[in-house]
Order: structure tokens, then sequence, then C-alpha cells
């Protein structure tokens, strides 16, 4: 039931306790509030007529600027611990001194004088104070409040609970309202409303102590004045812009209200000039009383749940958009009650109801998104923005809607009045709307600001040098490492065989009829030439390059290939490379799509993708055609990473074709999360796939944001992901709140949950709700795993649920799952499947002292290497693939086609060998030479097939840097 109500709230368990006592100390603020704003007002409008509430609304903001300098005085020289009690006492000893005087205030003082055109007594005198310092005392109280808030969530709690945790104050608000009726019939004065609201406030300092005591054990701040003032100061110069935007913000936001305040004040009192003063009260009572009670259940329930989805534009816009049509009704409305008198009925329950919506709507939306706002500043500047925002800004602007007011009143025509006041509450919504737009993108500015000086700029702006394979170097880097049998003279540029002898003796009738094509060359050769370059085995493809490397670098082989070749490989587009072929202009002339059926066919786009992304080719996005499989996920990565992306505006069937992929990839990240849960339920034996399925969430957290950057921007991407992956808690909210102001909503939907720092579990709640999953046992999610799991999923992580599908069996018979995977296309899952079942039935696999290694046993061998020891799953089974299924010992050395293998080193050799880069060399002739003298009679090694390895290798980071740093040296 506890937990139903937490999720019903949107409490995690870890805040419980700061939301209960925060929410109590709410209730105790809004009883000091309301009793006081209750009696006040009262008080003054009973003394005053209602003109004389906008000289009100300006002596209120005149003092209010005066207390606001002392308050940013004490703050800056005080720690929150300590002035956050000291001015709630100052506070209750002038609202008890205030109280006492109204009481006890002589009849001799009772002389009249003039102030603001009106006649003043002494007890009118000290109902007007009363009146003007309501605001700066309750904008403090507030303060204090909402910056401790500040302090103990994030931002992204705050969306969540800042409205929740104020319903305490809109509780004690509906309290009050219906309260006051009764009480003045018990009470001997109206003024004894003011003990109700001293105990509200010395409460609120009680409780402020020990929040103080539990919550704030470490305070920082020092007494030194001179060192925060001087940050505040250097921060102020770097952030002015959005600073500037808040205040204003809040400037307009108080514009606003009083505007609206004051219409609904004076159209009520005109409204029931005619009825006794009790009808009034009952009217009020009921308004704000309804008012009140439906703030509390959209602060409780719908608030928090509206922010967090909808994000800070949202929250800021509400109340303005909402205005702006009711005020537009109430001018027309005006206007037409100049003719038809029912009018004047339609325009007041307009007003009431833009008085509604700015109490339910402003308290529980805008005023909780304000706070949020100074979330993303410095923590040694934050307080003292958010004191010059939330009193001196606000102030400013009951100053400046006060002097708005005066000059409408004596101004002509004044039937006219409410219609200018209307209008100018119009014209103000306007500015306000503008106002928030601006200050969106100013903190869109900032947070930016924020990742460039956390992040070292050419991180993103100069990718090409992270990767070690440097565009300069690019094509001799390549060349060399596909076609070892040749060497390239660095002056003449000249093209020689290094093991002539050796390819002519393995491959003598194809060294004939290359010769024969040499002897008797046409240009009816062009497509046998082409033809075998690209399929024919390495050691012929360099003998044909040394041999024809005139015609290969001739402007006629050019020219064919401009006019008749598409379908451009690998080894080709290597070749075309170093004879500087325009590669970039063929390619976008003739708009090459990048292909794909086979696992070959996909290594070899890949590598070509790589290789185009280096030499800035840019590929259409509707070239963005794969299958949603594991296959292309590297693929879509890699396409999706080239660097013309930066400004690339998408058409909507782009667009749609990316959402397309991107439900697909949440629907199956949502599927891992699902995959956790079940297996955790028993964690020991199911921790290796439950460590491969958290690999592969990760990866595909990657690929998620990969897809949303040719609509967002790479380095915007980039960055976001940087912040999530490598930095500060804080940085981390910064992130999150950056995809939620750039992100559309449908979008954003997605990429929240994930971005947020949520275990597994709360993950998987929120995005399940779009993407249903069922639960499962741990041996049935195995069996999902196997049979009914999406395509995109790793092979291993298949393999690794055979295996313990195979171990964990609680009944005898052989599981369909496992008997299905026998006929499985899938060579390694095959292989696994059937090693599984001969255990199941206590048979071996393979014969005793085989060099038959097995797929268990070579994955554990890639995985135990030093080079392959770092790189991601998706690549070792890749390499998996083509590794072959024996052991090798000392003699194999001899019969090695080392132009089309790899020697993986298995066990403690201590060979020093010129290409070994850690545990694997790249064979050449004199290598193997050095080997067979060298090494020991005990040497093991694994074969790799060669150029399908350097493909993988060159598009993997972590491999591609191994081998630069071998070819460097």
């Amino acid at each position: 039931m506890k937990d139903k109500v937490l999720n019903l709230l949107q409490i995690n368990k870890d805040e419980v306790k700061k939301v209960l006592v925060l929410i109590l100390q709410s209730l105790f603020i809004g009883v000091f509030v309301s009793y006081y704003n209750t009696f006040i007002n009262a008080a003054f409008l009973d003394t005053f007529r209602i003109s004389f509430l906008a000289y009100g609304y300006l002596a209120s903001g005149l003092i209010g600027l005066a207390t606001s300098f002392v308050f940013s005085l004490i703050i800056k020289r005080l720690a929150f611990k300590v002035y956050s009690v000291l001015v709630l006492l100052i506070i209750f000893i002038c609202v008890c001194i205030l109280k006492l005087t109204i009481d006890q205030v002589p009849s001799v003082l009772n002389a009249s004088f003039s102030l603001f055109n009106a006649n003043f007594s002494f007890n009118k005198l000290i109902i007007f104070i009363g009146f003007i310092v309501y605001s700066p005392f309750s904008l403090i109280v507030i303060l204090i409040y909402t910056s401790q808030l500040i302090k103990l969530f994030t931002l992204r709690q705050g969306k969540r609970l800042f409205s929740l945790i104020g319903s305490g104050s809109v509780i004690a608000a509906i309290i009050s309202y219906l309260s006051v009726p009764i009480l003045l019939n018990y009470l001997s004065a109206p003024s004894d409303l003011l003990w109700i609201s001293l105990c509200g406030l010395f409460l609120t300092a009680i409780l402020q102590l020990f929040i103080n005591k539990s919550f704030f054990l470490i305070d920082k701040r020092t007494l030194n004045k001179l060192k925060p003032i001087k940050v505040v100061s250097d921060k102020l110069k770097e952030e002015k812009t959005y600073i500037r935007n808040i205040y204003l913000l809040s400037i307009i936001s108080m514009i606003g209200l009083i505007l609206v305040s004051f219409l609904f004040l004076s159209e009520t009192k005109l409204f029931f000039r005619d009825f006794d003063v009790k009808v009034i009260g009952q009217f009020l009572g009921l308004f704000f009383g309804l008012s009140k009670g439906i703030e509390l259940i959209v602060n409780t329930f719908f608030s928090g749940r509206l922010l967090a989805k909808h994000g800070i534009r949202f929250g800021l816009e509400s109340l303005p958009k909402l205005l702006l049509p009711l005020t537009t009704i109430a001018i027309i409305t005006s206007i037409l009650s100049f003719t038809y008198n029912s009018f004047n009925t339609v325009t007041f329950i307009v007003i009431v109801l833009c008085m509604m919506t700015l109490i339910v709507v402003k308290r529980s939306l805008e005023d909780v998104t304000f706070k949020n706002l100074f979330q993303p500043l410095d923590k040694s500047i934050k307080h003292i923005i958010q004191s010059n925002a939330e009193i001196k800004a606000r102030q400013i602007g009951i100053v400046i809607v006060a002097i708005i007011l005066i000059i409408i009143q004596q101004s002509e025509y004044k039937d006219l009045n409410k219609i200018k006041y209307l209008v100018a509450l119009f014209l103000a919504c306007i500015l306000w709307l503008f106002l928030i737009r601006k200050t969106l993108v100013s903190l869109k500015n900032y947070i930016r600001n924020v990742f460039d000086t956390h992040i070292n700029i050419n991180l993103f702006k100069r990718e090409k040098e992270r990767i070690e394979f440097k565009t300069l170097e690019l094509k001799a880097k390549l060349f060399k490492l596909f076609f070892p049998s040749l060497s390239i003279d660095k002056k003449t540029k000249e093209i020689s065989l290094i093991d002539n002898d050796y390819i002519i003796k393995q491959h003598q009738n194809k060294v004939q009829y290359i010769n024969y094509v040499k002897n008797h060359w046409s240009n009816k050769f062009y497509p046998e030439l082409l033809r075998i370059i690209k399929y024919e085995n390495i050691f012929i493809v360099s003998y044909l390059i040394s041999s024809l490397s005139d015609k290969i670098n001739s402007n006629n082989f050019k020219d064919y290939i401009i006019k008749n070749e598409k379908d451009i490989n690998s080894r080709l587009l290597i070749i075309l490379l170093n004879i500087n072929f325009d590669i970039k202009h063929h390619v976008e002339k003739n708009k090459i799509l990048l292909k794909e059926s086979s696992e070959d066919v996909l290594l070899e786009a890949m590598f070509y993708l790589k290789v185009l992304k280096y030499i800035d080719v840019e590929i259409p996005i509707e070239n963005f055609n794969f299958e949603k499989n594991v296959k292309t996920r590297n693929l879509e990565s890699l396409y999706l990473e080239n660097p013309y992306k930066k400004n690339l505006k998408i058409t909507q069937n782009e667009y749609l074709k990316l959402k397309d992929r991107l439900d697909y990839s949440v629907q199956y990240y949502t599927w891992i999360l699902a995959s956790i849960v079940d297996l955790n339920t028993n964690p020991a034996d199911f921790n290796s796939i439950i460590k491969s399925l958290t690999d592969e969430l990760h990866n595909e957290k990657q690929n998620l944001f990969n897809l949303v950057k040719p609509i967002y921007g790479k380095d915007e991407i980039n960055k976001i992901l940087y912040f999530l992956d490598n930095n500060t808690e804080d940085n981390k909210i910064l992130a999150v709140e950056m995809i939620d102001m750039v992100f559309n909503n449908e979008l954003k939907e997605y990429f929240v949950p994930i971005a947020e720092k949520n275990s597994i579990e709360d993950q998987l709640k929120k995005l399940r709700e779009i993407f249903p999953q069922v639960d499962l046992n741990p041996i049935d999610r195995l069996k999902r795993i196997i049979n009914y799991t999406p395509q995109k999923l790793n092979d291993w992580i298949r393999i690794q649920a055979i295996e313990l599908l195979s171990k964990n069996l609680k009944v005898s018979g052989m599981p369909i799952e496992l008997e299905a995977n026998t006929y499985n296309s899938n060579l390694l899952i095959r292989e696994a499947t059937m090693i599984c079942m001969f255990k199941i039935n206590g048979e071996t696999y393979q014969k005793p002292n085989s060099n038959i290694i097995n797929v268990f046993e070579r994955f554990k061998a890639l995985r135990n290497s030093t080079i392959f020891s770092e790189i991601d799953t998706h690549t070792l089974v890749d390499i998996l693939k083509i590794t072959e299924l024996k052991i090798f010992n000392f003699n194999s050395l001899n019969s090695l086609e080392y132009n089309n293998h790899l020697i993986l080193l298995k066990g403690n050799t201590n060979l020093q060998c010129e290409n070994l880069v850690d545990d694997l060399i790249i064979p050449n002739k004199e290598i193997i030479d050095t080997l067979l003298k060298k090494s020991t009679q005990d040497l093991k090694f694994l074969k790799i097939k060669r150029e399908e390895f350097l493909k993988i290798a060159f598009c993997n980071q972590i491999l591609s840097k191994k081998l630069s740093y071998l070819i460097i040296k």
C-alpha cells in the first residue's frame, strides 16, 4: 500500500522524510501567509477606497526594494543555517509589534494627516503599514523556504516534488478561508487573526532549526565577505544574459499577478455594490476555497507529472497562454457592455476565471517551474540570484504596475478604465510569453556554455584526430595493412612485390593469366582487372597491382571507373585512394547507396562508410535504409556519426523513418530492461548474462542517441552523452534538462527516462507504459532470449542463454528451445546448441586431446587476450566468426597463408616480434621466418582471417588505435 501511494505521488523512498517535513513546514508558512493576508486585505479594503489600492502597491514595492537590499547583505555575510532562522525571528518580532500597535493605539494619536491625497489617522497608518509590509515579509519567508528546496533537491526532483511539497500551504489556505468566518464569531477583534498567523511563523522557525540540523550537516559558506562577493561578481559577468532574463521574467510575472488581482478586487466590489458586506465575504470565501481546493488537487496529483513530461516551457507558458484568451474575451465583453448591460456580468465571470486561473496555475505550475530556473546556476551564486529575482525584481514589478494603475486612474475617460486595465494585462501577457522564450533560449545557451567549460572543445570538433587513422596518413596505412606483400618507394612511388617467388609458386596459373593480360593489354581488360581486384585472393591482387601499376594509375582507368563502376568494395576503394581518384565527387554525383544483405556485405559497407567519413563524403539520409537487426546497428551508428550531419535539415519523411527506427530501438531497450529485471530474481546463477545484457543496454543507449543526431546535431548529442557518462551529478542533471528542452515531446518521452539516473526497475516502470512487457520467471526469460528475442540481440547473449538453460533444467528431457536451434542458420548458435545438448545427455562434443576448440573456449580465449580485452561484445563476436575452430601449434607455421591470416598467441610465450600488437601478430614472410627460428615448440595460436579482421578493426576505435600504433612504429 505504501509503495502504491509513493508511486501515485511520484516520491522515491529516499525522499520520504524530506518531503514530509517540508510539507509540514509549507503548512505552517501557509498559516502565516493566509491569516495575515486575510486580515490585512480586509482591513485595507474596509479602511480605504479601492482606487487607493494602487498607492498601496507602490508603497509596498518601494518598501520591498529597501527590504530586499538589507536581506541581500544578510545572505552574503551569513551562512544559510544562520540567516534562515534569524530572518524568520525578525519578521516574527515585526508582526508582533504590528499586532500590539493595532490593539494599543492611544486615542490621542488619532489626529488626522494627509498622504497620497487621502486623509490618514494613526489607525489608518498602521493598517497601511501592515498592508505594504505584507508583500516583502511573505516573499522573504517563502524565499527562505524555496532556497532550501533548491539546496535539497535537484532540478529533475524539483519538477516532480516542488508542487507536491507546496500543497501544505494550499491546505493551510483552504483551512483559513473556511475557518475565518467561524473564528471571527469567537475572537474579540479581527486583528486576533494575526496571533494565528504568528503561531504559524513561530512553528516555521522551529521546524527550520530541525531542517538545518538534519539536512544541512555540511555548510561550506564562510563568514568572510570578500570571497563570496568576488565569486558572484565573476559569475554574473559570465551568465548575465540568462540572469537578466530571469529578472525580467520575474518582473513581468508580478505585473501580471497584480493586474489580475486588482481587476478581480475592483470588479468584485463593483458587482456586489448593492449587497451586504457579508455577501461579499461569503462569495470570496467560496471562491478562494474552491480555487485552493482545485489547486490542491492539481498540486498533489497532476503538477509534477505534467512538468516531468512537458518540461520547463510548459510550466512557464501555461499561465500567460491561459490568461491571454480570457483577457481578450473580457475586453470584447467590456466594450459590448456599453451597449448591452448584461455583458457586465459576463465580464465579471471572465475576470473571476482569470483570478481562478492565476491562483491555480501560478502556484501549481508557474511558481514551481520558476524555482527550477535557478537550479542550473552555480551553487556559489544561486541563492543570491534567487533572492534578487524573487524579492528585488518582484518589488520592481509591483512598483511598475502601481505606476501603471495610477496613470490609468489619473487619465481621462474614467469610464474606460476597466478596458485600459484589461489592455494593459493583454500587453503584459504578450510580453510575458516573449520573455519566457528569451529566457529558455538563454537557458539552453547557458547550459551549452557549461558543457563547453567542462569539455575540451576539440574533443568533438576535431573528431578526425581522435582516431589514430588521420586523414593525411589514411592512404598509406590502409594500403600497407591490406596489401602486405607490396612495398611503395617513398621517393619514386613505385610499387614492388616483396614475396614474388612465393606467389608464383602457389598461384602459378593465375599469375600466368595476369602476365598474359599485361603483355596483351587493351582497354577491354578493365572489367577483368576490376573483377580480380574485388574478388580474387589477396596474393593475386597484390601481384596484379605490382604488374599493372601503370595501367591502374592511368587516367583511362579513372575514366572507366567514373563511367562504369558504382559498386566500389574495400579493396578497390583503397586502390582508388592511392591513385588520387576523386571518390568524394564520384559517390555524391552517382548517389551510391549502401547495400546490405549478408554479413560480409555489411562489414564491407561499414568499412566503406568509415573511409568516406574521413574524406568528408556526404551520403544522403534517404540511404538510411537498413534492416532492424544486430548486423546493422554498428553500420547505422557509423552512418549517423558522419561529420556533415551537424546542421542537417531533414524532411518529414526522413524524420518518420528515423522515428520508426527509434520506436523499434526503444522497444528493444525496454525488452532488455525487462530481461535484466526477470533474471535478477536469482542474480548468483545468472550473473554472467546479466552483465552481458547490461553492456547491451549501454550499447543500445548509445545507438538511440546516435539515431537523433541527424535531427538535433551531432555535436549537441555528443556533449549530452559526454555529460551523462563522464561528469558530476549536477552536470548529468543539466544534460537531462537539455534533452527536456531540445527534444520534441514524442522523443522526450523516450529519452528522459533513459537519460535520468534511475534504477533498472524505475526505467522499466516508465518505459513499459509505452512498450508493455511481460513479467517472466528466469527460465522462461532464458527461453524467450533464445527463440523469441528481437533480431538486434547480440549472438553471444543468446549463446549464454542456451548454456544457462541447459545448466538450470528442472525437468527431464530435451527442451524444445534447444532442439529448434540445431538447425539455426547462425553457425555459432548452432554449435553452442549442439555442445549443450551433448552435455545434457552426458556425452562429449569433441574427442579428448583434440585440437578443435569449441565456441565457448574460442570466445574465452579472445576475451582473455590482451588486444581484445577492452572491446565490446558485438565486435568480439564478429571476430569470433572469422576465427578458425582449431588451435594451432609450432608445426603449423610452415603451412600458414600469412597474407590471409593473423595469429593470436595463446599462453605465455614472451615472444618479441616486430609486428606484434599486444598478443596479435600481423604476419609477413620475414615474421614467419623469425617465428620459426626464435619461438619454442610449445607455441600455440589461433588463426583469424586477415582481410575481414582489418575491416572490423578499422571500424572499432580501440582496435584502430592499436593497429595505428603498430604501423607508426
